[in-house]
């Protein structure tokens, strides 16, 4: 089962629009793409606690096993995924530029390596068209220290329309699990 795990703000519950430094409500949710069920929940005030903290917290005090987190690049950190490989789980996480470093790399070596697999697809929802190509690589090259359970990276173009705009982005992912390009 993968369980996606992610953080919404809730603007309308802010307590002073006139606060430069604003408190709202956030809702850390745990949704199972088998059962397509919310599992688990957690608010949480941002000035009190963070979100990164709030799914740190939810992971270690987690009685799944042998499931797949996949978490946005804010959870891109050692410490998460330490927890996640701890809690007897995997995880495929987003890279975006906040770990520079890691993200350079996997750019560079998504260009110099070949990918053990490779799957295209295209889907219309939500008023776009958008064809994906999904590629997976092995590992071995990336040996970052901060990210030792690294079995895979993932490298996602994706092109396509929003109503009359062309659009294309390219992500990267890393994986404790090895992984192939159809997910």
């Amino acid at each position: 089962d993968w369980i996606a795990i992610d953080g919404k703000s809730l603007k309308n519950t802010l307590t002073d629009y006139e606060e430069k430094s604003q408190n709202m409500l956030n809702v850390v949710s745990w949704f199972s793409q088998e059962t397509k069920l919310i599992i688990k929940v957690e608010i949480q005030e941002n000035k009190k606690k963070s979100e990164i903290a709030v799914v740190l917290s939810m992971i270690e005090n987690c009685d799944l096993s042998n499931k797949v987190f996949t978490l946005d690049a804010l959870h891109c950190n050692k410490e998460i995924t330490k927890t996640i490989i701890e809690s007897k789980n995997d995880y495929l996480i987003t890279v975006k530029r906040n770990q520079i470093k890691l993200h350079n790399r996997l750019k560079e070596l998504a260009q110099i390596t070949k990918p053990l697999t490779v799957y295209d697809s295209r889907d219309k929802s939500h008023g776009r068209d958008v064809i994906r190509k999904t590629s997976v690589f092995d590992s071995q090259e990336v040996r970052h220290k901060n990210y030792p359970h690294i079995k895979s990276f993932i490298k996602v173009e994706r092109m396509g329309f929003r109503g009359d705009k062309e659009y294309s982005q390219t992500l990267y992912y890393i994986s404790s699990k090895k992984l192939t390009a159809e997910i």
